[in-house]
């Protein structure tokens, strides 16, 4: 006998346990508690350790209704999803290039700036990627880059050009692979 009121006791002891873990309440001020703080201040101005949900209910709150308990849990899902939705835009936003005044830029494979600028064909797929990506960069100095690079791709068209009215076969498909940026 003494063994089974034993076992009763701890099962007993363990529901009001999950029991009481498992309830909500709200504090004298109107704040939505799930589990009791610590250090808790009373009403009284003294600072409590270890307080129960008997010392809050004691101070002036009370436990959650259903309706205030759901209300919570939709409120915190919407902050949750509110949060989530916020962290995708930003990475959205970090995905997307970055736009300057002369073009667009984004970064290559190997972490550098590229800015896309027309190779003056007004072919629309013809456009130069140019690394920008020492930094700081001057306007001077962006101009500076993007020259040199339109001088090179001009070199290779009129080598090409060459080769091609040289008529040689192997030459004309070397600098077209280099125009192209295959070497």
């Amino acid at each position: 006998m003494r063994t089974f009121v034993a076992i009763l006791t701890i099962v007993i002891g363990a529901l009001m346990v999950c029991e009481a873990k498992s309830q909500h309440y709200i504090d004298r001020s109107g704040n939505y508690l799930t589990s009791v703080p610590n250090p808790y201040y009373a009403a009284n101005g003294g600072m409590m350790r270890g307080a129960t949900w008997a010392h809050i209910v004691e101070d002036g709150g009370r436990e959650a209704t259903a309706q205030e308990t759901a209300d919570w849990q939709a409120a915190q899902a919407a902050a949750a999803q509110a949060a989530a939705n916020a962290q995708a835009a930003a990475e959205a936003q970090a995905a997307l290039p970055q736009t300057f005044p002369t073009g667009i830029a984004v970064t290559n494979a190997a972490g550098h700036w590229v800015e896309f600028v027309p190779d003056g064909t007004n072919v629309v797929a013809q456009t130069l990627a140019i690394q920008v990506s020492h930094s700081p960069l001057t306007p001077d100095q962006r101009e500076a880059m993007k020259a040199a690079a339109i001088a090179d791709r001009e070199a290779k068209k009129a080598a090409a050009r060459f080769a091609k009215k040289r008529g040689n076969l192997q030459e004309r498909i070397a600098a077209l692979e280099a125009l192209q940026g295959i070497e």
